[in-house]
């Protein structure tokens, strides 16, 4: 299974301008939408919940072109809700997904933001 890594130092300085600048409460906001997303996948409505949040995020950030720009750096295609794998589950196939999506706003926000000029600049590997 695919994932990307990033640099935790990069990271870690867009939380924290995110939790500080007011013009990017709704970038935490969302955030905070994935993560809860993930959280309450396998509760009630939680699949059609996440697919919700997934495509809103999807649609306002980066996230396909860094999955694609991923994919160019690894040797196993990470794909978007393509992983052809028959013992992984929806809920699984949407958890990637929404890791895909935390990572897509972080890595908008550092390019918006200047923290970071390429995908280069963030990404630490691609498994």
């Amino acid at each position: 299974m695919g994932q990307i890594y990033f640099h935790e130092h990069i990271v870690q300085e867009i939380l924290k301008e995110v939790h500080e600048a007011h013009d990017l409460k709704d970038v935490g906001d969302d955030l905070d939408a994935v993560i809860n997303a993930k959280n309450g996948i396998y509760g009630f409505n939680g699949l059609q919940k996440a697919a919700e949040v997934d495509s809103k995020i999807r649609k306002k950030y980066k996230v396909d072109e860094m999955v694609e720009l991923a994919n160019r750096l690894s040797v196993r295609r990470i794909g978007y809700m393509t992983y052809n794998e028959p013992q992984i589950d929806e809920q699984t196939k949407m958890l990637i997904c929404l890791d895909q999506d935390y990572h897509g706003i972080i890595y908008d926000t550092a390019l918006k933001k200047l923290f970071i000029k390429s995908f280069e600049d963030i990404v630490k590997k691609v498994e």
